[in-house]
């Protein structure tokens, strides 16, 4: 019988005896989210625009998926988080529902609009 190297680390993957709860999920993106509002106050900053699949994968803990094209390092929507701690999605109308619908859903991220370079929150976009 040949064993090769791979099948080393087949008891390591084994070592996960129950999947990973919606509480422990919803409790790891605090603590990054946490994480970036920090950054932020300590640059200065108002906000940071995520836009690359993996960003935008590690603020979400994997629950939320941006790529269409798997080769692409960009994704087809961004999540921009605000150092006030707001959370917006900024992404074409055809994803946007989607998105809200199930990645994003329960995560309290809003429908953000653009508005040439200004980006604003939908609660304020039919205000006069």
């Amino acid at each position: 019988m040949r064993f090769f190297g791979w099948m080393l680390l087949l008891p390591a993957l084994a070592l996960a005896s129950e999947p990973v709860t919606n509480a422990e999920l919803k409790s790891e993106i605090e603590v990054k989210l946490g994480r970036v509002q920090q950054f932020l106050k300590a640059q200065k900053l108002g906000g940071v625009l995520l836009t690359a699949v993996a960003n935008f994968s590690w603020v979400t803990a994997g629950i939320a998926d941006n790529h269409i094209v798997i080769t692409s390092e960009a994704g087809t929507s961004s999540l921009l988080i605000m150092a006030d701690g707001k959370k917006y999605v900024v992404t074409s109308n055809s994803e946007m529902a989607r998105l809200l619908a199930e990645d994003l859903n329960g995560l309290g991220y809003e429908r953000a609009s653009t508005n040439g370079t200004r980006i604003r929150s939908s609660r304020t976009a039919s205000s006069p």
